[in-house]
């Protein structure tokens, strides 16, 4: 849509928020009302699969038998951190 109005203050699901502000086709007909950071969420399921993903690094050091180095943080981490 080339027009989006999305109310932030409506949103009460995991992933409700990137739902409707998918929909925009472009900023500048995007217009974000009462923004709280809390209700952008993902669902858990969601924040395992990409906490799962491996680096092109951990996948050339398992082809070579090397252990991964890679420090991986949990979706948990990253959000107590931006708390």
């Amino acid at each position: 849509m080339s027009r989006v109005k999305v109310d932030m203050g409506q949103v009460f699901e995991a992933g409700q928020a990137y739902v409707a502000l998918s929909r925009a086709t472009n900023l500048e007909g995007l217009q974000v009302l009462n923004f709280n950071k809390r209700a952008v969420q993902a669902h858990e399921r969601v924040a395992a699969f990409y906490d799962g993903l491996m680096t092109v690094q951990d996948l050339m050091q398992l082809k070579t038998k090397k252990k991964p180095t890679t420090k991986r943080v949990s979706r948990a981490k990253v959000k107590a951190v931006e708390e």
